[in-house]
């Protein structure tokens, strides 16, 4: 993931790219229920990948001991909390959903699940601040968010 590779003119290369891609993919359309729980996975696995090198305490200074308590205590909780509702969001999940004239009662619960990942995942995303310095614009009109 790491390399020069930017996510369209946003300005976020290798990893937090790739997590903000797969935050904007996530919805953006017509997209069937399978796939926005294949983008959650992606979302989540990123995060899951990234977020240990991150907060890892190669050194000794308090910043480092708190980023890796912060990630221990807070962080990998969530993370497996987000793990769990994917699985049992794959568990759920049922080809029926993707058919308006078979309306099944458990596509609500299914739809909860989803943005309930979701939330999390962005809790997650916003909590470790991986988005927040991307640049939008050309580079005469660089405009940072976050």
């Amino acid at each position: 993931m790491e390399g020069s590779t930017r996510i369209g003119r946003i300005g976020l290369a290798g990893y937090p790219g790739y997590i903000f891609l797969q935050k904007i993919r996530y919805g953006y359309g017509h997209q069937r229920y399978d796939e926005k729980r294949t983008i959650l996975h992606n979302w989540y696995s990123a995060l899951r990948a990234y977020l240990p090198g991150i907060y890892r305490a190669d050194d000794a200074s308090e910043m480092y001991k708190t980023k890796k308590e912060e990630y221990a205590q807070v962080l990998l909780p969530l993370l497996n909390d987000a793990a769990e509702e994917i699985k049992q969001a794959r568990l759920a999940y049922k080809p029926t959903f993707e058919n308006p004239e078979l309306y099944d009662p458990a596509e609500a619960a299914f739809e909860e699940m989803l943005e309930g990942i979701q939330e999390r995942l962005d809790v997650i995303t916003a909590m470790t601040h991986i988005i927040d310095k991307g640049v939008a614009g050309n580079d005469d009109e660089s405009e940072v968010f976050g």
